[in-house]
């Protein structure tokens, strides 16, 4: 009788989870464009309406190595939503889009959908894209 009710409640347990899993969807992105000459990093990160785009207000936040000129990151288990995507090659890794007098990034960066604003970073609904139920979204950003 014990062994049953442990996998009678093994089996329903699992049973249970098995929806959850089914819902989240992954988001991979490839970075084209990067200048390992430049060195430092990439820094990457999954937005949210409310957060976009700023640096450490990101749903998921990545850093990596610039070791060529084309990357590839896995925003994995995304729930069903709309997002956006922000990247930048931090160059000097002191964790910030360096910019000039005038606001212009010094340091290459890109957004989803390779939209860019004329005046300072695009609106989020202008990159935002929908993932939905148990999907695997492939973004290209090339950097600029």
């Amino acid at each position: 009788m014990l062994r049953f009710t442990f996998t009678f409640f093994l089996g329903l347990s699992l049973l249970a989870a098995t929806p959850l899993r089914a819902q989240t969807s992954v988001v991979e992105v490839t970075l084209k464009q990067l200048n390992p000459t430049k060195g430092g990093k990439v820094k990457i990160a999954l937005f949210d309406p409310e957060g976009f785009p700023s640096v450490g207000k990101g749903l998921r936040e990545r850093d990596l190595p610039v070791e060529a000129e084309t990357a590839r990151i896995r925003f994995m288990d995304i729930p069903p939503g709309r997002y956006a995507v922000a990247v930048f090659q931090d160059t000097n890794s002191d964790d910030r889009l360096n910019k000039n007098l005038l606001g212009i990034p010094r340091e290459p960066y890109g957004f989803s959908k390779n939209i860019f604003g004329r005046f300072g970073p695009p609106d989020f609904e202008d990159v935002a894209f929908e993932v939905t139920s148990g999907q695997q979204i492939a973004l290209t950003i090339h950097l600029k």
